[in-house]
């Protein structure tokens, strides 16, 4: 999963002058190869004004432990918004934060999700938005619904936020070296 940062020197915009670099995390030292080569970065001190990643990240967030992050997403070979909701998924599991959603491939997908309903149950549970031409099943409300792959991306963005913060968990849970929670 890319993330990079346009990094400016605090100092510098203080003094009425924006100068900063762009830089794709995870890099071998946050100093050498950003605070560094920010010209006028007096005493460290920097914002990111700028960046690109499936998640929000703020101006006062810190680059260690975004770079620690990148690190550790790279570890895990999570490429994607997508490839993380689904190594959570298989891993540790998510939240209710989290909609639980199952690939729809074929029908027994289906019939593994109603298994053992009866057929006055099943119709019961079919909510207001399925359809089985869609990609993925999911429950809400006590509904079993359909989201197209359009759909499941969108959740994916609006969810992308709980989805880091729980490999942050699961990342802190498993090593010593601990990542701070994204806001």
């Amino acid at each position: 999963m890319e993330i990079n940062v346009y990094v400016s020197s605090l100092g510098a915009y203080n003094a009425g002058e924006l100068t900063g670099q762009w830089t794709k995390l995870p890099v071998a030292s946050v100093k050498e190869d950003i605070i560094d080569k920010i010209n006028g970065a007096v005493g460290d001190e920097y914002f990111i004004s700028d960046y690109e990643a499936p998640f929000k990240i703020g101006e006062d967030d810190s680059l260690e432990n975004l770079n620690k992050l990148a690190k550790a997403l790279n570890e895990e070979n999570v490429g994607s918004l997508e490839d993380l909701y689904w190594k959570l998924r298989e891993g540790i599991g998510t939240d209710d934060t989290v909609t639980q959603y199952t690939r729809y491939d074929d029908d027994s997908d289906l019939d593994q999700m109603l298994a053992g309903e009866t057929p006055t149950q099943i119709i019961n549970d079919l909510g207001p938005k399925f359809n089985l031409s869609d990609s993925y099943l999911y429950w809400e409300n006590g509904y079993l619904n359909t989201a197209t792959e359009q759909e499941f991306q969108a959740d994916l963005k609006f969810m992308a936020t709980d989805l880091i913060n729980s490999f942050i968990d699961k990342y802190n849970s498993t090593y010593e070296d601990s990542i701070s929670f994204i806001n």
